[in-house]
């Protein structure tokens, strides 16, 4: 994150924040499997199985 930056500033633009989270082609990829997921749950499929993952970070104060 910090490279990002600090190349953003040694190139002399301004720092796009939300740049780092366009990650193109991998999330149409990824988009594009949700999107037959869908697609078959509609027509009737059934998944056997499935999850959800949630991710919650944080960091200790040191002492």
């Amino acid at each position: 994150m910090a490279a990002v930056r600090l190349l953003a500033k040694w190139r002399g633009g301004s720092y796009d924040s939300a740049g780092e989270f366009k990650i193109g082609p991998l999330n149409w990829l990824f988009a594009r499997i949700m999107d037959l997921e869908r697609w078959t749950i509609r027509h009737g499929m059934r998944w056997p199985v499935g999850g959800s993952l949630m991710l919650v970070a944080g960091s200790r104060l040191h002492e």
